[in-house]
């Protein structure tokens, strides 16, 4: 978390997102002053709603209105650019959990989820302003929760598996294809209990 963005992604849903708090509406046009016209330039459509990282920008929703509390901008961005630090702490908790899951002794899980938080590129993207860190964090629950279902039978669980794996679509367009994948393996195993 350096205290800035990285790509005009995060500086988009950063724009974004003060719209939608000083409007209460996603939708921005080209006169809403330099921050809309940086949207306006990726969304050349005059009042286009801007959907694109919405599920990213929701999961990071609690450090947005806590950073909209600072007046200097600089220290919006330094708290905003922790999302990515909390989005991985999670998805290696949920990790761990599912290693717990799968019977794996706690002390090689812990090793295993320290693998996959330092030796893997999630750490890498946990630095940035990227969605693939929420991406992991959204399949790994989606996954969790579908283990806890194969394990107690309440189809809450199930649902809460649907639900994770639907919203990684929100998170990056790209996971629809994910979502097909985790969806046909859950119909698959839900027909043969």
């Amino acid at each position: 978390a350096g205290g800035h963005f990285y790509s005009s992604d995060g500086l988009t849903m950063y724009y974004n997102f003060s719209h939608f708090l000083a409007t209460g509406s996603f939708a921005v046009t080209i006169d809403d002053g330099n921050r809309g016209v940086l949207s306006a330039a990726r969304y050349p459509a005059v009042g286009t709603r801007l959907w694109y990282g919405l599920g990213h920008q929701l999961l990071g929703f609690p450090l947005y209105l806590l950073a909209f509390g600072f007046e200097n901008e600089a220290w919006r961005w330094l708290v905003i650019s922790l999302q990515g630090a909390f989005t991985m702490t999670a998805a290696a908790w949920c990790f761990h959990r599912i290693l717990l899951l799968l019977g794996e002794p706690a002390p090689r899980a812990t090793l295993l989820t320290a693998c996959l938080a330092l030796a893997t590129p999630l750490l890498c993207y946990a630095k940035h302003d990227f969605a693939e860190v929420s991406l992991v964090l959204v399949a790994l629950l989606s996954l969790f929760c579908f283990l806890t279902f194969e394990q107690n039978r309440r189809r809450r669980w199930l649902f809460l598996a649907a639900f994770w794996a639907a919203y990684g679509v929100w998170v990056k367009y790209s996971f629809l294809v994910s979502f097909g994948i985790f969806l046909g393996f859950y119909l698959v195993k839900a027909r043969r209990q």
